[in-house]
C-alpha cells in the first residue's frame, strides 16, 4: 500500500470515529429517559407525595407522617389528600408501651405557618398498636430505605388554613405521652407541604412556589 493511500485510510478511519463519538451522547439520553414511575421525584410531574423515602439519619424518628395525592391542583374547597401515620416501634409492643412511647390518646391538626391550629378530631385508642405501626423496609440493591405505614386515612383541609395568597401547611400529630417524664400534650409528629392560591384554586407542592 502506497504512502498517499495509507493517509487516506487513515484519513477515513479517524472520521468514521469522530462520527460515532458524535452520536453516542444521543444513544445514552434515549437509554436514560426518566420512566416516571416508582419515585415520590416522578410522581411530582401528576400529583404530590412525601414522608416515604427516608433521607439521611431519618431512620432515627420513631414517629412520622406521609402524604399522597394523585394531583396537585384542587378547588379550595376540596383540597383532599390521603395522610399516612405511625410509629417505629419494638416488635413487642408490650415492651414499647414499657420502655418506649405510651399514647393512650391522639389529637390531628392542620396548621397554618403563623401556627394557628385547626382542629380535625381526637383518636381515643393507643397510637402504639399493630394498627399504627410503620417500619423500615430497606432496599438493598438501591441502598436506600422506604416507610410502610399500616394506617392511612383521607382528610379534606378547611380552606381557612390557606391564609395567604402563597405559603406553607401542616399535618401535625399532638399526643400525651405516659412515659415522657415532662408530662403534657405535646407535638409528636408532622409534615409540611407549601401551597398557591389562584382564583378558587389550590396548588400543592413539596417545594417553595413563585
Amino acid at each position: 500500500m502506497t504512502t498517499e493511500r495509507m493517509k487516506r485510510r487513515n484519513l477515513f478511519v479517524r472520521m468514521v470515529l469522530i462520527l460515532l463519538i458524535l452520536a453516542m451522547p444521543l444513544t445514552s439520553c434515549a437509554q436514560t429517559e426518566p420512566t416516571g414511575q416508582g419515585t415520590e421525584e416522578s410522581t411530582e410531574a401528576t400529583g404530590i407525595m412525601d414522608g416515604f423515602t427516608v433521607g439521611d439519619g431519618d431512620e432515627s424518628l420513631c414517629i412520622t407522617c406521609a402524604y399522597k395525592s394523585d394531583k396537585t391542583v384542587f378547588d379550595i374547597d376540596d383540597v383532599t389528600l390521603t395522610f399516612y401515620y405511625g410509629g417505629d416501634f419494638y416488635d413487642s409492643l408490650e415492651l414499647e408501651l414499657e420502655k418506649g412511647y405510651n399514647i393512650p390518646w391522639f389529637e390531628l391538626y392542620f396548621k397554618d405557618e403563623n401556627g394557628k391550629k385547626y382542629f380535625i378530631r381526637r383518636v381515643e385508642e393507643n397510637l402504639v398498636s399493630e394498627k399504627y405501626r410503620m417500619t423500615y423496609v430497606r432496599d438493598q440493591e438501591k441502598q436506600h430505605a422506604t416507610r410502610s405505614y399500616n394506617h392511612s386515612e383521607v382528610l379534606t383541609m378547611p380552606k381557612e388554613v390557606f391564609i395567604k395568597d402563597r405559603g406553607e401547611v401542616f399535618f401535625a400529630i399532638y399526643a400525651d405521652d405516659v412515659n415522657d417524664r415532662k408530662q403534657g400534650v405535646e407535638w409528636i409528629s408532622g409534615l409540611g407541604f407549601y401551597y398557591k392560591v389562584v382564583a378558587n384554586k389550590v396548588i400543592l407542592s413539596r417545594t417553595w412556589i413563585d
